[in-house]
C-alpha cells in the first residue's frame, strides 16, 4: 500500500490507474502462456497425442458491406516431431464462403507427406499425413489468400489433432523386438557363465582341488566301493572321537567335509570304477574352467540390465497398438516377455 501511495503522489492517479491496467494485462498474457502450455504437454504426453483448439486460423478484415478480405492465415505447428513413424490426424472446420470460385493454397504439411490441402466448405474434415512430423499448417500462397473475397464469418478452426504409431512403426519394433529376444537370450546366457564361474571358483574349485588332493592319499588301485567302505567307517570314528571334544572338532571338522564330500562324489560313481580314473576326471575338470573375476560379472550383468531396459522400452511402445498388430508381432511380443521373465 505504502508503495501505491508514492506511485500516485508522483505521478497522479491517472498514471496509477495505467500502471494496474499493464499489470492486469501481463497476468492475462502469464495465465494465456501457462494454459496453453499445460495443454500443450498434457497433449504431448496422451495415447494417441490430441490436440484441441477453437481458434481461428483465418484472420480476415471486412472490406465492403458484403465481403471480407485481406485475409491473413495464423501457420503454426499442430502437431511436434515425433520419436517414432506416426500417422497424424486432423479434424479440421472450413467455413470460408467464397465470393466468387477460388482455390486457397493453404495446407496441413509434414515431412513426407507433401500437403494435403483445405478446400471443404461448411463441413467438418478429416486429413491423415504420415511421417515424423511436425505437422504445421501453412499457406503456400498468401498474397493470393489477402485478395481473396469471402462472405462474412470466414473461419478455419482445428478442432483436434491425434497422433498414433504408423503400421510401418508397429512392424519395424515387431523386428526389432524380435532381434531384441536373441541378444537378450546371448546377454543372460553370458552373465550366466560368469556368475556360474565366479561360484565355483570361490567355492567349488577349492573343494575340488581339495578333493583331488585328498583322494591323491589313496591308493591308486583302489576301487570306489572298498574306498565307501572305509571312507564311511573313517568318518564315523572321526564324528564320535570329536563329539566330546570341541578343541579336536574345531581341528577335524574341516577334514571330515573334504572326507564327506568325496564320498558323495564316489557314491555317484559305477561300482568297481579306480580312483585314479576319479582324478583324472578332476583334472580335466579344473583344466577346462572357465576363468573369470567379479569386474566381468559386474560388466555382463550391467549389459544385461541395458538390454533389459531396451526391451522394456520397446514393449511399452508396443503395448498401446498391440490390439491392432497381426500375430507375427504379438508372437514377437511374447517371446521377449518370456525372455525377460527368466532375467533375476
Amino acid at each position: 500500500m505504502k508503495f501505491r501511495q508514492i506511485q500516485t503522489q508522483a505521478y497522479g492517479f491517472e498514471a496509477d490507474i495505467q500502471r494496474v491496467k499493464i499489470i492486469t494485462l501481463k497476468r492475462e498474457i502469464m495465465r494465456n502462456l501457462y494454459m496453453r502450455s499445460v495443454a500443450f504437454l498434457l497433449a504431448a504426453i496422451s495415447a494417441p497425442a490430441a490436440l484441441a483448439s477453437t481458434s481461428n486460423y483465418m484472420q480476415c478484415a471486412a472490406v465492403s458491406s458484403r465481403f471480407e478480405g485481406n485475409c491473413k492465415l495464423l501457420s503454426e505447428e499442430l502437431a511436434p516431431r515425433q520419436n517414432e513413424h506416426s500417422v497424424f490426424t486432423i479434424d479440421y472446420t472450413y467455413n470460408c464462403s467464397p465470393g466468387n470460385p477460388q482455390f486457397l493454397s493453404i495446407a496441413l504439411v509434414g515431412d513426407e507427406t507433401m500437403g494435403t490441402h483445405i478446400t471443404a466448405f461448411g463441413t467438418s474434415s478429416r486429413a491423415t499425413l504420415e511421417g515424423f512430423g511436425p505437422v504445421t499448417i501453412v499457406d503456400q500462397n498468401p498474397s493470393k489468400t489477402f485478395g481473396a473475397r469471402f462472405m462474412p464469418g470466414c473461419s478455419l478452426s482445428i478442432t483436434q489433432v491425434s497422433v498414433e504409431i504408423s503400421g510401418r512403426e508397429i512392424e519395424r519394433l515387431a523386428m526389432l523386438a524380435a532381434s531384441k529376444a536373441e541378444v537378450l537370450t546371448l546377454a543372460l546366457q553370458n552373465y550366466r557363465l560368469h556368475k556360474t564361474a565366479l561360484e565355483f571358483q570361490n567355492g567349488g574349485r577349492a573343494d575340488l582341488i581339495k578333493i583331488r588332493d585328498f583322494l591323491n592319499t589313496l591308493p591308486k588301485t583302489d576301487t570306489v566301493d572298498s574306498q565307501l567302505a572305509s571312507l564311511s567307517g573313517t568318518i564315523k570314528t572321526l564324528v564320535d572321537l570329536t563329539a566330546a571334544n570341541p578343541a579336536l572338532k574345531a581341528s577335524l571338522d574341516p577334514q571330515i567335509d573334504i572326507m564327506r564330500a568325496t564320498y558323495a562324489m564316489l557314491e555317484e560313481l559305477p561300482p568297481g570304477t579306480e580312483i585314479q580314473k576319479q582324478l583324472s576326471s578332476i583334472e580335466i575338470i579344473l583344466n577346462r574352467t572357465f576363468i573369470t573375476d567379479q569386474s566381468k560379472v559386474d560388466e555382463s550383468r550391467a549389459y544385461l540390465d541395458s538390454q533389459v531396459a531396451e526391451s522394456n522400452v520397446i514393449l511399452t511402445k508396443l503395448a498401446g497398438v498391440i490390439a491392432r498388430a497381426d500375430q507375427k508381432v504379438k508372437d514377437a511380443v511374447e517371446k521377449l516377455k518370456s525372455i525377460l521373465a527368466a532375467v533375476n
